[in-house]
């Protein structure tokens, strides 16, 4: 394998790893997502073939030139709930969700250490056996947490050429509370998508277009909203990737063996091109992948929290690890997400209620849930704007939970 940087820098970092692990490695065959845990410490790949997805406890020591990637572990997990598994999220340490492109978004709890060997699973939840899901053919997920142990699912539906939006509730076994279709205008196999860290933008690849559409996710995005910008100059996107401060964004290139690195301002919006374009695989590598103009290039992508290493992974070489900490050097540190837990729950809340009005009950449902300190904080907040959604729930809330407000 070749690194080979385009006005930018990205070093290839090897990585060793015991014979077992290695062989676990081997097994997992075809990779499609990748993604490191919260902490950092493990890092799931989605085997498309094998129906299964490898977990590897990984170590990095940056203290050392060049640096090194250590694998000290690995668990592989098999299960009735994995079919043909293309796209994976984290939604805590122990806990990924898994886009089944031959079947549905299955949720795992991982096990307790140690965490090595080979597992069946069950999972804790299964989304798609009802048409009201909005589920069908989903080939990627990403999950931001929205306060109240409420998390925000949102899905490529592949080869329905829709992206779905999700409300579960972690507390309930990830319990299904609401469902919308966000956007289908202008795509064609939606095949990667991720939320900026604070959530406030989602970033979604379209693959039959060659381009990536950035939308702001907030109260206003219905199935008519426009992407706000337009990322350029790829062939065929896959795997896609806010870094820490949300203006920055890797996308994996099925077509072509780059990873290309955009640069927004504070506000994302109009056309861009690459400002780097990261070449990860050697060309012998890449036309060995090369079975048509969609394939060869990497197809998962992401960046550690600390924005020092990437990871690709890809048919050929299942995965290989870059020192990225010259392209995403700052001067000043990522902007830290400032809204509090209550605050977060009501904008979801929000979202859900302005594309459809009779989502007020379910919505209101999943506030009841949580403490009457926490509904307070959320209904008399400072910036909880008078609109036709607000009052709506306002009037929901009265009706079934009046013993709430008499105590205030």
């Amino acid at each position: 394998m070749l690194a080979i940087a385009i006005r930018g820098q990205a070093m290839e970092i090897g990585y060793s790893a015991s014979s077992d692990v290695r062989a676990s490695i081997d097994r997992i065959g075809r990779t499609e997502d990748v993604q490191f845990s919260p902490d950092g410490s493990c890092l799931a790949v989605a085997g498309f073939i094998e129906n299964r997805i490898l977990v590897l406890r990984v170590e990095t020591d940056w203290e050392t030139d060049p640096p090194k990637v250590t694998f000290t572990g690995s668990l592989e997990v098999d299960s009735d709930g994995l079919r043909n598994p293309h796209g994976l999220c984290w939604l805590d340490d122990r806990t990924l969700a898994i886009a089944n492109r031959s079947g549905h978004l299955t949720i795992f709890e991982l096990p307790q250490e140690p965490a090595s060997g080979r597992v069946q699973l069950s999972p804790v939840r299964t989304l798609g056996d009802h048409a009201t899901d909005l589920l069908k053919t989903p080939g990627s997920v990403s999950a931001v947490p929205v306060g109240l142990d409420l998390f925000e699912l949102i899905v490529c539906n592949n080869y329905v050429h829709h992206i779905s939006r999700h409300l579960v509730d972690r507390r309930d076994d990830y319990a299904l509370i609401a469902s919308d279709v966000l956007t289908h205008d202008g795509l064609a196999v939606p095949d990667g998508v991720t939320h900026s860290p604070s959530g406030q933008w989602i970033a979604v690849s379209n693959h039959g277009h060659h381009n990536v559409l950035i939308f702001r996710n907030d109260a206003d995005l219905s199935p008519a909203s426009q992407p706000v910008a337009v990322l350029n100059g790829i062939q065929y996107p896959h795997g896609v990737r806010f870094a820490a401060d949300g203006k920055t964004i890797f996308v994996a290139d099925a077509g072509a063996p780059f990873v290309h690195v955009y640069r927004g301002g504070e506000e994302w919006a109009g056309d861009h091109q690459p400002a780097v374009s990261v070449r990860v695989l050697s060309e012998e590598s890449y036309l060995r992948g090369r079975t048509d103009p969609s394939q060869g290039g990497p197809k998962g992508v992401d960046i550690t929290a600390d924005e020092r290493l990437m990871v690709i992974s890809c048919d050929e070489e299942r995965f290989a690890f870059f020192d990225v900490r010259e392209l995403l050097a700052r001067s000043e540190p990522a902007d830290p997400v400032v809204a509090s837990e209550a605050e977060s729950a009501r904008e979801a809340f929000l979202r859900y209620m302005a594309s459809d009005r009779r989502r007020v009950e379910e919505a209101t449902a999943a506030i009841r849930r949580a403490t009457d300190l926490q509904i307070l904080g959320m209904v008399e907040s400072r910036s909880w704007r008078i609109t036709a959604p607000l009052r709506s729930a306002k009037a929901a809330i009265r009706r079934t939970a009046p013993h709430l407000w008499s105590k205030y």
